[in-house]
């Protein structure tokens, strides 16, 4: 049987060991050419500051004027495993900022 892929993956960039550009290709990807509203980037450990660096990259390079973003939400917290071992994540929400005015985006153009 085939695994459903579930909404909130096809949402969610999960941050790793890659580097950072990937993501940031990643998030600008789903914004501007996918299209999507909003987004979820979530890092566990030691890959904390490569989500961050890589929202604040794409944010100042990629995601501005009609394609612009804000800062929906941004969790952060400790998972504590079975084992009693524990590890720290962040999950930062972007939302693309709708244009009031059609009109302005028609002359940019």
């Amino acid at each position: 049987m085939e695994k459903e892929k579930r909404k909130s993956d096809e949402d969610t960039i999960f941050i790793g060991q890659k580097p950072v550009i990937v993501y940031v290709n990643s998030i600008a990807t789903k914004l501007i050419r996918q299209n999507m509203k909003e987004i979820k980037i979530t890092a566990m450990g030691k890959h904390i500051s490569t989500a961050v660096d890589a929202v604040e990259i794409a944010m100042k390079n990629y995601l501005t004027g009609n394609n612009a973003v804000e800062k929906k939400s941004i969790i952060t917290g400790t998972h504590s495993f079975e084992d009693g071992g524990a590890c720290s994540f962040i999950e930062i929400v972007l939302k693309k900022i709708e244009n009031d005015n059609p009109k302005r985006e028609k002359q940019a153009m």
